[in-house]
Parts: structure tokens; C-alpha cells; sequence
């Protein structure tokens, strides 16, 4: 992968852990502060400790623990892979975070976890709805579920099958999914489109007081085969991003859509901005308000290779985005995949990587 630095603008960021209002990268590098360790942010703010560390509440059993988590206010959701799936309702009290439900997913429904697999879950959690999506199942489909909380008890309200216009949706429906509080956006980024296979598709839903209903299915506007239209998706009031692998090469497109009322359809298609292939480009998509947070994990910056980058982009009215900005570690590491895992919210923006030791 090359390196084009040229084209974007940089921000260098770092926390400013001491609250006095300044980045303390900047401060490092004026002397104010030692980083002796190297990571980016002061000695005297190390380490960064957890607030809470819950463990597996089953240490016994054979299962992957929080394996997708999701957070709002003071509930969240946590899952279990296994050979059932297991789904962990969490409360903060006084501060404390503890289970106040489960919810088990057999592996004899269609779509859910079985034993090798046992989900590849998509979920998320807003206010008193959650959603958990199992890609795979007995069947090698998918489902999803949606949860709804009443006081401390979460009942399950209602399941959406991997079945539809094309038959069947494929074995990864539901691994990803976003909902931002009215429109739920589940993904089948395996599903054969007019014979063509895994080019993808990406359903829309919404609650109309009894059920939730889906709204609108969307194709990319490049149909190709290995193409995993919905490898990641995000959706924020009547904006939504559906990513694509790119015909397989990784590559990497993002798709931008509007809601007009009627109808979710296309606006746009980002490409690279640096035109590199390989990159990843799009595995990671978030997107709050009109802006959109696209990772490239595997990105060279200054001559590193598979350093990785965020973009962030400000999407116009129509749904267009303007040229966005570029986000890198700042040490950047040979593969750090930096921007791996990307969130956004209101005031923040969230970036994970694998820093190597």
C-alpha cells in the first residue's frame, strides 16, 4: 500500500488527561510532559485504568464473553457464544454494573448459534429496545431479535428471519446491524442478488406501534459477485452508510443513503480517498448526526505499512459528503490497524487498534 499525504489533512490527537483544556500529545512534544513509555499519552496519567471489570458470569461454561457489548445510559447487553447463544441484560446501580436478565439463543431456531460458530452477533441497545443478530444457525442463516425492557425484566418482542424477496438472505443476516432509536438497518452482505452470489443486500425496518416493518431493501448500485454489499452499516436519523468489499479485493466502497420519507435509496459511493487497495477500507463504518467515521485499518502512514487511518466526513443535506478528514495513531506502529473498531457520539470520536508490543 502506498502513501499519499497529499490529499487529506492530518489530525494528530491524543487525550488531554489532566483537564486543563490542551491536547497532551502537544505537550509531549514540547517537553511539558515525559511519554517514556512511547504510548502517546503522559507518564504521570498512566495507566488508564478499568471503572469495572465484569467477568464471565459462568466462568465454567464454554463460551466467549462479551463478545459484541452495547451500552446506553445505565443498561447494557452483553453476549456469550457457545453452543447456545446467551444474551447478558446489565444495569448500572450506585454505580455497579450487574445482570438483572438473560436470554438464551438455542441452537435449534432457525438462524441462531450453533456450536462452532454460535452467533457472530451484531447488536445494539437504545433507550428500552435492544437487538441482537445471530449470522449463523443450524440452518446457515441468521436471525435477529428484539428485545424490549420493561423496569428490569427484557421479553423478547419480536424475531426477523433470514428469509426474503431472493429467498434466502445467506449465512451473515443480522451479523450486522444498527439502530439509532427509530430505524433498524440489518444487513445479508452473503445474499445472491439476481443469481450473482454474496453480492449483498441491506434491509430496512421500523416500528409502526405493533411491529416492526420493513420499510426498504437496498442493492449497491455496482451489483457484483464476492461484492458483501453490507460488511459494515450505519444509520443516524436520515442519513445511512453500507459498506462493500469491492468484488472481493478489499478494496473497499461505502455507499451513502437518504431517507425521503418513502424510501432509503443511494446518494453517493466513496472510494478510497488515497486510492490504495487492500486497505480494508470500510470494514468499520459509524455515523452520528452528518458525520461519518470510515476506518482504512490496513492504510500505510509515512511509509509504515498496515499503520491504518480513520476518515471522517460531513455529509451535506442531500447526502453527499464533503472531502474528509484524515485521523492516524499518534505513534503510528507497522500493523497497529489503527481504526479497527470505530465509534462516534454526540461529542466524541471512539478508535481502537491492535498496537503491537
Amino acid at each position: 500500500a502506498s502513501d499519499d499525504t497529499l490529499n487529506s489533512s492530518v489530525i494528530e490527537w491524543s487525550a488531554d488527561c489532566n483537564g486543563d483544556g490542551i491536547v497532551d500529545y502537544g505537550q509531549i512534544l514540547d517537553g511539558t510532559y515525559a511519554d517514556n513509555d512511547g504510548n502517546g499519552v503522559p507518564d504521570d496519567c498512566d495507566p488508564i485504568s478499568p471503572y469495572q471489570t465484569i467477568d464471565n458470569p459462568d466462568p465454567g461454561s464454554n463460551i466467549i464473553f462479551a463478545d459484541a457489548v452495547a451500552v446506553d445510559g445505565d443498561h447494557a447487553v452483553a453476549t456469550a457464544r457457545g453452543f447456545d447463544g446467551l444474551i447478558y441484560f446489565y444495569k448500572r446501580t450506585n454505580g455497579v454494573w450487574s445482570v438483572v436478565d438473560t436470554a438464551v439463543l438455542p441452537v435449534d431456531t432457525l438462524g441462531l448459534p450453533e456450536s462452532q460458530y454460535a452467533g457472530r452477533m451484531g447488536i445494539a441497545l437504545v433507550n428500552d429496545v435492544a437487538i441482537v443478530g445471530a449470522g449463523f444457525g443450524g440452518a446457515g442463516e441468521g436471525q435477529a431479535r428484539i428485545y424490549r425492557r420493561s423496569g428490569e425484566t427484557w421479553s423478547l418482542e419480536q424475531t426477523i428471519d433470514s428469509t426474503g424477496p431472493s429467498g434466502q438472505h445467506g449465512a451473515t443476516f443480522a451479523e450486522n446491524l444498527d439502530y439509532d432509536g427509530t430505524t433498524l438497518v440489518i444487513s445479508a452482505y452473503q445474499e445472491k442478488i439476481d443469481g450473482i452470489a454474496d453480492a449483498g443486500a441491506t434491509y430496512f425496518y421500523q416500528f409502526d406501534g405493533s411491529q416492526w416493518a420493513e420499510v426498504s431493501r437496498v442493492v449497491s448500485t455496482d451489483i457484483v459477485a464476492y461484492g458483501f454489499f453490507g460488511v459494515s452499516v450505519a444509520v443516524h436519523g436520515n442519513f445511512a452508510a453500507v459498506a462493500s468489499n469491492d468484488n472481493g479485493n478489499n478494496r473497499g466502497i461505502v455507499e451513502t443513503l437518504k431517507w425521503d420519507g418513502d424510501d432509503w435509496t443511494i446518494v453517493e459511493t466513496l472510494l478510497p480517498p488515497d486510492g490504495v487497495a487492500d486497505d480494508d477500507f470500510g470494514q468499520s463504518v459509524a455515523l452520528v448526526g452528518n458525520r461519518l467515521l470510515i476506518n482504512q485499518s490496513l492504510a500505510t502512514v509515512y511509509g509504515i505499512d498496515d499503520a491504518g487511518c480513520v476518515w471522517l466526513y460531513q455529509l451535506n443535506a442531500d447526502g453527499t459528503a464533503n472531502e474528509p478528514e484524515r485521523i492516524i495513531s499518534p505513534t503510528p506502529h507497522m500493523n497497529e490497524a489503527f481504526g479497527r473498531v470505530i465509534d462516534l457520539s454526540d461529542d466524541g470520536i471512539f478508535i481502537g487498534g491492535g498496537r503491537p508490543v
